[in-house]
């Protein structure tokens, strides 16, 4: 955190901050409320939960590329991937959303007519979105690749059972 001689508005302390300085320091332990408060903290806590979905995803996604599609276990790798997507979309986006009503208020940072909102806050709200689509199309694959296994399968039984009853005639019971 930087501050350019600043004193907390809402305290009278003899301190003012000049300076950069890490947000945990001693000396800013005064001032942490100010600094941090409960909804930076949580769209703190949402956004993190959000990337490291993301981040587990992207681990499930280089699986997807490279397994089978005949593997076993192919359709709880979509599953589970598409899943992780659509819950960091729902925490990234509430992150988002909190942020963007708290963020620029005139109470939380000082000079507020000076600060903007900023590119990474532009780019978050669109990659906020699109982890919507990329978890249901994931989600879309593995019911349609679970339907078409379902239909084999339920095509192989009957294509038995027919060619039982060409080998004993028209009777299936042994």
């Amino acid at each position: 955190m930087c501050l350019n001689d600043f004193q907390d508005i809402h305290r009278f302390y003899d301190v003012r901050f000049t300076g950069c300085m890490w947000i945990f320091e001693e000396e800013y332990y005064i001032i942490h409320d100010y600094l941090l408060p409960p909804f930076f903290i949580t769209v703190q806590f949402f956004f993190t939960l959000a990337f490291t979905l993301l981040l587990v995803s992207v681990i499930l996604t280089l699986l997807f590329l490279m397994c089978s599609k005949d593997h076993e276990r192919y359709i709880h790798l979509l599953i589970t991937n598409g899943s992780c997507l659509v819950v960091a979309g729902v925490l990234a986006l509430f992150s988002v959303i909190l942020f963007g009503c708290y963020g620029d208020s005139r109470d939380w940072m000082p000079n507020w007519e000076h600060n903007n909102m900023g590119w990474s806050f532009a780019l978050a709200c669109p990659g906020s979105v699109m982890l919507f689509p990329a978890g249901i199309l994931f989600l879309v694959e593995a019911r349609r690749l679970k339907y078409k296994r379902l239909n084999e399968i339920g095509h192989r039984e009957a294509a038995y059972t027919m060619d039982d009853r060409r080998r004993y005639g028209g009777h299936t019971d042994i």
